[in-house]
């Protein structure tokens, strides 16, 4: 997997799969990928995964995206509803996610 940002950088790979997480609101995916012992491995597995994502069982792949798209949905909703058209209300929790 490959894509570029707005100022034309090259992201491919885990990074790529990691901004693509942070920039739908899923920041602690890019935090977790980035941690020194987690980072290699998912380097080296990103491609053998990447080939054969299609033997893949889907159901547990599935539930767990479903679930966590669910729950920022929800969080979405929320926010929302605290907005008129003059401001939003955040609290820290908001700006952090």
């Amino acid at each position: 997997m490959t894509a570029y940002d707005a100022q034309g950088q090259i992201f491919i790979g885990v990074e790529c799969l990691t901004r693509a997480y942070e920039g739908v609101g899923w920041a602690w995916v890019h935090r977790f990928f980035n941690l020194p012992v987690v980072r290699p491995l998912a380097n080296s597995l990103y491609p053998v995964v990447a080939r054969n994502r299609y033997r893949m069982p889907q159901w547990p792949i599935a539930w767990i995206f479903e679930s966590a798209a669910r729950r920022a949905a929800e969080r979405a909703a929320r926010r929302s509803a605290r907005c008129t058209q003059e401001h939003c209300e955040l609290d820290d929790h908001d700006i952090r996610s």
